[in-house]
C-alpha cells in the first residue's frame, strides 16, 4: 500500500482526496496539513511515500525545493491552477515528481 501525505490550504479539497485516495484501497493516508511548514516535521516522524501539494504561486517553488532536499525519497505531486509550460518546469526543476494543473 503506497503511503500518502496531502498538503494543501483546502481543508475541503483535502477532504476530497482523502475520500478518493482512500476508496481505492491501494492508499493509506498518514496525515494532512495546511502548509508545507506544517507538514515538514510531520513527515519527518514518518516519511511518506508520496506527498501532494498545492502551488498557488510560481513562488512558491522554493518550498519545493525545500521539500525535495530534506526529502529526496517522497515522490511530491504538485496540484496547481497555473498552467504555462515555464511555470511546469520551474516546478519540476525545483524537484516535484509530478505537475497536475
Amino acid at each position: 500500500m503506497t503511503t500518502v501525505f496531502l498538503i494543501d490550504p483546502r481543508p475541503l479539497f483535502r477532504e476530497g482526496l482523502r475520500a478518493v485516495l482512500s476508496a481505492s484501497g491501494r492508499f493509506a493516508i498518514l496525515g494532512e496539513a495546511s502548509d508545507l511548514s506544517s507538514a515538514l516535521c510531520r513527515i519527518e516522524e514518518e516519511p511518506p511515500d508520496v506527498a501532494t501539494m498545492a502551488l498557488e504561486t510560481v513562488d512558491d517553488t522554493t518550498a519545493i525545493q525545500e521539500a525535495h532536499r530534506r526529502f529526496p525519497t517522497v515522490f511530491l505531486a504538485v496540484f496547481t491552477e497555473l498552467c504555462s509550460d515555464e511555470e511546469a518546469v520551474e516546478v519540476i526543476e525545483a524537484g516535484a515528481a509530478a505537475y497536475l494543473p
